[in-house]
């Protein structure tokens, strides 16, 4: 019935929701803004668990390096790396005689740069701890993962199975497959990486201070982030954004903590990704292009806001498919200065109209996942009926 319903995908969505956000490190001493920080996460992974899905960790390859296989009494793991980039290896001036750090601060997080430069010129100061030391710490073990991952899968297979039966679905459950399939793909990514750990694995050992001193004064740095390599490119100065060595607290998102001497590069795998799982999101929501709805209204709205979400945000990949393509035509650099320009203008267009729609982006979001509530009162009954063979299966709810 209708409360089976609810409970199985209300539970789904909900265990789905809060293991896959992967916050970094919280700053020292501010833990509460970390709690605002989750809720606000939260919230994107309810509205938006695409955008979650499609996150990436650019520096955990360079947290991974010959430098750190060294021998040790833990060898070094993908987890050490995930565990690293997240701020797990910090720096404390509590523990110091030379207060290296302005302003007051405490505590300086390592970027990957800088377990490299530490495993470089002082590997006996980095912490030789153990896998199981990590995930001490962390809010999630690999059982609870997989657990989350099970409950995925079951909903998965009710919802094929239930297609495959030819029976059909809601609104609700289509939204609930939209999150399960975000879940998985955020696990195959971010399996080994701890969950919400707040405090750091401090540096203790002696040159210490001088070591952490060094990486503060050598860390301030212009930045430069280039959208992409393979493309024309176009670079804007970032002042101020990024440390080289250490940082306050490991930023959440795709871009790097560490500066770069010339540039910080978003390939086009990110330029891509977060519009296109955007679109297979909303696609999803345009299989029911006929919802079970009571008013035209309604099924107006939802079709408008289905395709606002999967046309939303693609500015940007657009902007620069159209300058490659115009640099090509033109030929060298001086005239792909004026290929630039003709995108640009182009893009200008298109920007009026996309800044148009992004007003409308938000309250399209929400009204995907409100109205799988408001329609469960108008499904007809074969919804609540599954195929026989499910019933044997372990889930949740």
């Amino acid at each position: 019935g209708t409360y089976g319903l609810l409970v199985t995908c209300l539970t789904t969505i909900i265990l789905c929701v809060w293991t896959a956000v992967h916050l970094n490190l919280p700053e020292h001493k501010k833990s509460a803004q970390q709690i605002w920080r989750k809720f606000g996460y939260l919230a994107l992974g309810l509205f938006a668990p695409e955008i979650v899905a499609s996150g990436r960790d650019p520096e955990v390859e360079a947290a991974s390096s010959p430098y750190l296989d060294r021998k040790r009494a833990n060898d070094w793991t993908l987890v050490h790396s995930y565990y690293a980039i997240m701020g797990g290896f910090a720096f404390s001036s509590s523990d110091m005689e030379l207060k290296a750090f302005p302003n007051g601060r405490e505590v300086a997080h390592l970027t990957s740069l800088g377990i490299l430069q530490l495993a470089k010129t002082a590997p006996h100061l980095l912490p030789d701890i153990s896998v199981e030391h990590i995930y001490d710490s962390s809010k999630a073990s690999s059982l609870a993962k997989a657990i989350v991952c099970a409950q995925a899968l079951y909903f998965c297979a009710q919802f094929f199975g239930r297609i495959g039966a030819h029976l059909p679905v809601g609104l609700l459950e289509l939204n609930t497959l939209a999150h399960a399939l975000c879940t998985l793909v955020t696990y195959v990514i971010w399996w080994n990486k701890p969950l919400d750990i707040e405090l750091p694995t401090f540096i203790q050992g002696k040159d210490g201070d001088l070591l952490s001193a060094g990486m503060y004064m050598a860390s301030p740095k212009d930045c430069y982030l280039q959208y992409t390599d393979l493309l024309v490119p176009m670079a804007r100065p970032m002042r101020g954004q990024y440390r080289e060595y250490v940082a306050t607290r490991m930023r959440n998102g795709p871009f790097p903590e560490e500066s770069c001497r010339t540039s910080v590069k978003l390939g086009n795998s990110f330029l891509i990704s977060v519009p296109f799982a955007g679109f297979l999101y909303a696609g999803l929501h345009l299989l029911a292009w006929n919802p079970p709805v009571v008013t035209h209204m309604e099924i107006l709205l939802w079709r408008i806001s289905s395709l606002l979400v999967a046309t939303g945000g693609p500015e940007k990949p657009f902007d620069e498919l159209l300058t490659n393509l115009l640099s090509r035509f033109f030929g060298d650099n001086t005239r792909a200065w004026v290929a630039e320009k003709l995108a640009r203008a182009v893009v200008l267009c298109f920007a009026l109209v996309f800044t148009s729609l992004c007003i409308l982006y938000v309250p399209a979001r929400i009204y995907l996942f409100v109205e799988c509530f408001i329609s469960i009162p108008h499904l007809p009954d074969a919804v609540f009926d599954i195929p026989d063979w499910l019933e044997f299966l372990s889930h949740i709810g």
